[in-house]
């Protein structure tokens, strides 16, 4: 990873929290989260608290959380907003943690100058016992405290109300004490804009989960018997957990392209491709990449001349994958106006040409764009934006003259308003 660290590429946006205060706020934070304290006097945190330094010391990707259905999230300072999040747990993390900023803006600027927030993003459910169990997350409930402010605020509101609403009430010694005592621990709040309300998130139609070592949960899907689709990432918890009929795949069946195509979540458009055929001669580069580099590891791939790209390629013969020759060959059709029927094309081939289907847009397609990624880690580009995660660690089994590449191809391409767009 170190060529990544050193190049940008990996912990990028990471805030740091390096004085005695801010690490202690930190501890305090998790202590009222139920969760272990660190015994780091330095870490970074990400958009959503998460630290990958704590992550190491624990050995616990999952520190900030209550198991994979209770999530966690520590807010430090308003520069975390639109900030990365590194390890999320799931798709729609950065967009509910956007809302939230948006919403909250104002409060967030106040609470953290004295007091760090934090957030129980509460699916309503305590675990999962089923993956069926996700097809019941229609919204996620975000309480926050901080250091009891929150809470201070609303019941010092409450006691003035009460005092101001009730003519009797100077006569009443306890509510003058309880103002009073309030008023000695928190100081007036009335000013303070630190009134954070539970906020309710529902743009759940289609997500990624860590649950069960990862599922795709599709919604209100047209073509779907049960309107209902999961596509469980982990064969061995699919065939635990396999209900017959009641829409539930696995990832990696040698029938899941047919059956994303069927419920309109993928599609291969021949005739686009006709029209940007450079989107073929990508993943053509991209498997020749691969093919050198992992027979030829002491190379410099970005050195390396076409006609000696051709010439290695041609040495390797049998060695260079089918599905290139495949992919050439329809380069080379589309090209001169022959458009082959898909069903007609290999699976190898059909897994590299797919993608969101046309009438997919803002986050439902970038979803798909995630799983398309898992079944077809190709393009290291779309791979990098769609999901990091797997790009790390399908990274440190490259080979050294792939790994150096790709570093200096990201460099050049990869900006970061491509997470906010479509590729």
């Amino acid at each position: 990873m170190k060529r990544l660290i050193e190049n940008g590429l990996f912990g990028a946006g990471l805030i740091s929290l390096r004085t005695p205060e801010m690490v202690a706020r930190y501890n305090a934070t998790l202590e009222g989260l139920g969760v272990k304290p660190t015994s780091l006097k330095q870490f970074s945190i990400d958009g959503i608290g998460w630290s990958p330094e704590i992550a190491h010391e624990q050995g616990d990707n999952f520190y900030l959380a209550h198991g994979v259905a209770n999530q966690l999230a520590i807010i430090a300072t308003p520069d975390q907003d639109n900030m990365p999040i590194h390890f999320p747990f799931t798709s729609y993390n950065r967009r509910m943690m956007k809302e939230y900023f948006e919403k909250f803006r104002r409060e967030i600027a106040d609470l953290t100058g004295s007091a760090f927030i934090f957030l129980d993003i509460d699916p309503e459910m305590v675990d999962f016992e089923s993956p069926m169990d996700l097809l019941l997350i229609d919204h996620i409930i975000i309480r926050s405290e901080a250091s009891g402010l929150i809470e201070a605020a609303r019941k010092q509101k409450d006691l003035l109300d009460q005092f101001q609403d009730d003519r009797s009430a100077w006569f009443d010694q306890q509510l003058r004490q309880d103002i009073i005592e309030s008023a000695k621990k928190y100081g007036d709040l009335r000013f303070r804009s630190i009134n954070i309300p539970n906020m309710k998130f529902s743009d759940l139609r289609y997500f990624y989960t860590r649950a069960f070592n990862g599922v795709f949960v599709f919604c209100d899907l047209e073509n779907a018997n049960h309107h209902s689709v999961l596509i469980m990432e982990d064969e061995d918890q699919y065939k635990s957990v396999k209900i017959n009929g009641q829409g539930i795949y696995y990832l990696g069946d040698s029938k899941i392209i047919d059956r994303l195509t069927k419920y309109g979540l993928i599609e291969i458009d021949l005739e686009w491709y006709r029209n940007n055929l450079d989107e073929l001669r990508k993943k053509r580069g991209a498997l020749i990449l691969s093919a050198i580099c992992e027979n030829y590891p002491d190379i410099d791939y970005g050195k390396t001349t076409s006609p000696k790209k051709k010439s290695l390629i041609k040495d390797l013969g049998d060695r260079m994958p089918k599905v290139f020759f495949q992919l050439q060959r329809l380069i080379k059709q589309l090209t001169i106006g022959q458009i082959p029927t898909v069903s007609n094309l290999s699976p190898s081939l059909k897994r590299i040409l797919i993608h969101p289907a046309s009438s997919l847009a803002g986050p439902d397609r970038e979803v798909v764009w995630q799983m398309i990624c898992k079944i077809c880690p190709l393009e290291v580009l779309r791979l990098y934006v769609s999901d990091k995660d797997l790009f790390f660690r399908e990274y440190l089994t490259w080979p050294e003259a792939k790994k150096k590449w790709v570093v200096e191809f990201l460099k050049e391409n990869y900006t970061p308003e491509m997470e906010k767009e479509e590729l």
